[in-house]
C-alpha cells in the first residue's frame, strides 16, 4: 500500500537525548514511511540555554519534522515516544539526557505540543 492510499497515517516521534525520529506509522500494514531524523536539541548543544528554551526548541523542531514527513497528508493522529517519568498529571519529570538535572517544576509537554498540534 502506497503512503497516499492510507485513509489514517499516524505521525510517530521517537524522542531520543541524541536524536528526533518521525515517521508515517499505517496500523493496517504494521509499516514506517517517510523517515525523518533531525538531532535533539539538548543541554550540550545548547549549553547557555534554560531547560524550558531547550524543550521549546525541542518541540519546534518535532514540528518542523513533522511537517516534512505528512507534507501532502491531513494525520489527525500523533504518537510520542518520550522515555521520561511522568508525574499524575503528564507532566514530565525528568529528562536528564534533553535537558540535565531534573527540573525546579515537571514540564507540561502535552500543552508545549498543543501549541503545533491543537
Amino acid at each position: 500500500m502506497t503512503v497516499d492510499a492510507w485513509s489514517q497515517p499516524c505521525l510517530v516521534f521517537d524522542v531520543g537525548g541524541t536524536n528526533l525520529r518521525a515517521a508515517l506509522y499505517d496500523s493496517a500494514t504494521n509499516s514506517l514511511a517517510r523517515h525523518a531524523t533531525r538531532p535533539t536539541p539538548n543541554l550540550h548543544s545548547m549549553p547557555n540555554a534554560s531547560q524550558d528554551a531547550i524543550c521549546d526548541a525541542m518541540v519546534s523542531e518535532m514540528f518542523d519534522l513533522g511537517c516534512e514527513v505528512t507534507s501532502d497528508l491531513d494525520v489527525p493522529t500523533i504518537s510520542v515516544a518520550f522515555a521520561g517519568p511522568l508525574d499524575p498529571q503528564n507532566r514530565v519529570m525528568s529528562a536528564p539526557t534533553i535537558w540535565g538535572p531534573r527540573p525546579a517544576e515537571p514540564i507540561d509537554l502535552l500543552a508545549k505540543f498543543a501549541k503545533y498540534w491543537p
